[in-house]
């Protein structure tokens, strides 16, 4: 050890030690996920008798599920973090330009997430979708449906298979959360208030988290 050199080339004159902490590489950001708030822009998406808007709603609960999963070190993208979004005068290109996001990211998952709506304000409950023929995303919609029902205590609307534009035109396994139902007043009141909304992102990143393997979980 006495050919050492220091970074300006001189020879060190005696033995040095020091202490280093490795990282394993393959375990930073192992995992990423795309996580898309429904709506935004000029598309308010449902909206609940005293007027609360579904995109604020979706959006506030993507951002804090966003926060558990950071916090976790799985890496985040959002296909959007305010409530201005190009092409939201035009749905196709609108839901186009979120998958677009997540082909490119090229993540474990995608999971957008929004509140249901129903011209009967008494329909209430949570369901999940996934792209059909999918297991990957079969097993994360049935994580995340459990988790949030076990939170909650709502009604248990299943998970299923529709035909929706996002899960249909991601490259990741996708699924779509329908929160609760924005149209129904009781669950609107629920949907608008903050801590329910952070009851929400976390049943939803546990079960993110949980199909990642990943059990100790920090809030």
């Amino acid at each position: 050890m006495n050919q050492v050199k220091s970074s300006d080339g001189k020879f060190l004159p005696s033995e040095v030690r020091m202490d280093f902490t490795t990282v394993n590489l393959a375990l930073v950001n192992k995992y990423k996920i795309v996580l898309d708030a429904g709506h935004g822009g000029d598309d308010s998406g449902a909206i609940g008798p005293t007027g609360v808007y579904e995109s604020t709603v979706n959006l506030a609960i993507t951002l804090k599920v966003g926060t558990i999963l950071n916090k976790n070190g799985v890496d985040t993208v959002y296909t959007r973090t305010t409530n201005d979004i190009p092409y939201s005068d035009d749905e196709t290109k609108n839901l186009q330009y979120r998958c677009d996001i997540s082909n490119a990211a090229k993540p474990n998952y995608f999971v957008c997430i929004h509140a249901n709506a129903f011209d009967i304000e008494a329909a209430n409950g949570t369901e999940t979708y996934y792209y059909g023929g999918s297991a990957a995303g079969e097993k994360l919609a049935q994580a995340v449906q459990t988790e949030i029902i076990k939170a909650t205590g709502k009604v248990d609307r299943g998970i299923k298979v529709p035909n929706y534009y996002v899960l249909n035109h991601t490259n990741a396994a996708a699924i779509l959360i329908e929160t609760l139902f924005i149209t129904n007043p009781t669950e609107e009141s629920l949907l608008a208030s903050n801590s329910y909304q952070d009851l929400l992102a976390k049943a939803i990143a546990t079960g993110i988290l949980k199909t990642l393997g990943i059990t100790n979980i920090t809030y």
